[in-house]
């Protein structure tokens, strides 16, 4: 196997690893005996998967954002127009009432339906897509270098709420008891989310 430097995702018996086979290949293995029990090539850069309801939901560097069963079956393919991240870390897609909401497109946020993988809205942020939080409705977004930006938006609608830019870098975001608390630059920050 190569070098794997990132945490590997485990539900139900099966461990799924991505970056594998230079970072365009996710493999399942069966967790008892470490057996290999499938591999998925994207042939491009794979960016960071999240597991929801049996689902393996993750985009690519050629624009590709799949919905893969448990078993490596594809279930739908969203294909996007626009250039992707530089920046293949880049947040982990979240679920939103029956959406799923990622950050792999250059300069935009996109919410896809979760039957269907058909766009829903699509909403621009100034650079890469470092991080996406969820708290009280509200979609928390940053990107730019370092995470400068923060954007809260409407995950329903894709409506941009508000906008606030630091002069420093940022660590995503954590939302705790209607406070949203950004670490940045020797400093924490706490907003209170109405």
């Amino acid at each position: 196997m190569n070098d794997v430097n990132i945490s590997p995702i485990i539900s139900y018996g099966r461990v799924f690893v991505w970056k594998y086979n230079n970072g365009t290949s996710i493999v399942c293995f069966d967790e008892s005996e470490g057996q290999l029990l499938w591999q998925f090539d994207a042939n491009a850069t794979i960016f960071q998967p999240t597991l929801y309801d049996k689902l393996l939901l993750f985009g690519d560097a050629n624009g590709n954002f799949y919905a893969l069963t448990e078993e490596g079956s594809p279930i739908w393919t969203f294909t996007s127009r626009h250039e992707t991240s530089n920046y293949p870390s880049s947040a982990a897609p979240i679920i939103f009432n029956n959406t799923v909401i990622v950050g792999y497109e250059a300069g935009y946020v996109t919410c896809l339906r979760m039957s269907d993988g058909k766009l829903v809205w699509r909403a621009p942020v100034l650079g890469n897509v470092r991080s996406l939080t969820l708290g009280n409705n509200q979609l928390f977004v940053t990107s730019g270098p370092s995470g400068t930006n923060l954007f809260i938006i409407d995950p329903s609608s894709g409506n941009i709420q508000e906008k606030q830019t630091f002069e420093y870098w940022s660590l995503p975001p954590i939302f705790v008891d209607n406070k949203l608390y950004i670490a940045a630059d020797r400093n924490v920050i706490a907003f209170q989310i109405a």
